[in-house]
C-alpha cells in the first residue's frame, strides 16, 4: 500500500504538471505540449504504466522470496534495500515526464 500511495501521488503530480505545461504552451505558443492527440491515449498510457509498475513491484517480492531461500540471514536487509531502491526508481520514472515537459517549456520560453 505505501508503494501505491507514493507512486500514485507522484503520478497525480506529474499529470497536474503536464496539464499546466500544456495550457501554458497552448496559450503562449498556440500549440499544446505534453498531451497526446486524442487525449484517450493519455488514459491508456496511465493504465498501462500502473499495470507495468505493479508487475515490477511483484517481481521485487518474488526476488525477496528467492533471497530468503538462498541467504538465510540477510533476507531482511535485502528486502529493505530492494524496496527502497525500487520505490526511488519508480518515483523517478513517474516524475520524469513532468521534469521533461517543464524543462522543454522553460527552454521554449527562454528562446523566445
Amino acid at each position: 500500500m505505501p508503494y501505491n500511495l507514493a507512486v500514485g501521488a507522484a503520478g497525480l503530480f506529474t499529470i497536474a504538471v503536464i496539464v499546466v505545461v500544456d495550457l501554458i504552451s497552448e496559450r503562449k505558443f498556440g500549440e499544446p505540449l505534453g498531451l497526446p492527440d486524442p487525449p484517450i491515449f493519455a488514459v491508456i498510457g496511465i493504465i498501462a504504466y500502473g499495470v507495468i509498475a505493479n508487475v515490477c513491484y511483484t517481481g521485487g517480492w518474488i526476488a525477496e522470496l528467492i533471497a530468503r531461500r538462498v541467504r538465510k540471514g540477510g533476507s531482511a536487509a535485502f528486502a529493505l534495500t530492494a524496496f527502497s531502491r525500487g520505490l526511488m526508481f519508480s518515483l523517478f520514472l513517474t516524475l520524469s515526464p513532468a521534469l521533461l515537459f517543464a524543462g522543454i517549456l522553460c527552454v521554449r520560453i527562454l528562446r523566445r
